[in-house]
């Protein structure tokens, strides 16, 4: 989560207000951009009117970089937190044949998301359960071939979900994943300790390597970790992809795929044997 947009926000005017188990839940007009804000102040999604399927906010188009590394169109992928549904929405315009299924804890969120940010009724490509993330995670039976890829954006008013952002989680995570599956997660180095400790216990869950994209001018950053490192190589095919997908989906994934951070306890052997 971060406020950080394309274009800026103007006049402001209150659409929805209301209190959820302790957190302030609003839905804010600001000009040409719908805003969903947690305690007035944190921006979860934002959707600009005149291009509801357009991705406003930094990370949201950040975390669109995973799919430079995904081996085939992703036609099932499974979402962790839902928000305003700009990701949905985004996936389902570039993607039609995949099916998503998201894992939302406030029971409000999807029905604000319809009213106010023009998500798609479940259906063949869409289904949402009100549930918490990790339990979800946790109990879930492996779906046949996996997830081609799992999206993690968790977090509420006091910040990243700490039951989402686990080494239990993590680990139940890559439990779902394809072979060749991918997840993607955005975290914030604001609250430092706890992000350390995140991507430490990545590391130990997905050895063979992560991905690390700090998003411009936030704390955020977009990890993304791999089933087989076999699915990022030596950059080749992604720089490839980074060509074809940056008109497609009119965001400059060249310029991310520069930024990425390799990372990992065996990434460095494996990339310096190439």
């Amino acid at each position: 989560m971060n406020n950080s947009v394309m274009g800026g926000p103007s006049k402001k005017k209150l659409l929805y207000r209301q209190f959820w188990q302790g957190q302030l839940i609003e839905v804010i007009q600001e000009g040409p951009f719908r805003s969903l804000r947690f305690d007035s102040h944190l921006v979860q999604s934002r959707m600009l009117e005149s291009d509801p399927d357009k991705l406003v906010l930094n990370y949201a188009r950040h975390m669109t970089a995973c799919l430079l590394f995904a081996v085939s169109p992703p036609k099932k992928i499974l979402m962790i937190g839902l928000g305003g549904g700009s990701i949905v929405r985004f996936l389902l315009k570039y993607y039609p044949e995949c099916h998503i299924q998201v894992v939302e804890f406030n029971e409000c969120i999807p029905r604000l998301a319809r009213k106010y940010f023009l998500l798609p009724k479940q259906s063949a490509n869409l289904s949402i359960s009100i549930a918490d993330g990790s339990q979800y995670v946790a109990t879930s039976q492996p779906i046949p071939g996996g997830y081609d890829l799992i999206l993690v954006d968790a977090f509420d008013n006091t910040g990243m979900a700490q039951s989402v952002y686990s080494g239990d989680f993590f680990r139940g995570a890559k439990r779902l994943l394809a072979p060749n599956g991918l997840m993607a997660l955005n975290m914030t180095k604001g609250e430092k300790a706890f992000f350390e400790r995140g991507v430490e216990m990545l590391r130990d869950c997905f050895t063979d390597g992560l991905l690390r994209l700090p998003v411009d001018k936030t704390n955020n950053e977009i990890i993304i970790a791999c089933n087989k490192p076999q699915a990022w190589g030596d950059f080749s095919q992604p720089k490839k992809r980074a060509k074809q997908l940056s008109k497609l989906f009119d965001i400059d994934l060249q310029d991310f795929l520069e930024q990425i951070m390799p990372t990992g306890k065996n990434f460095w052997n494996r990339w310096l044997k190439k």
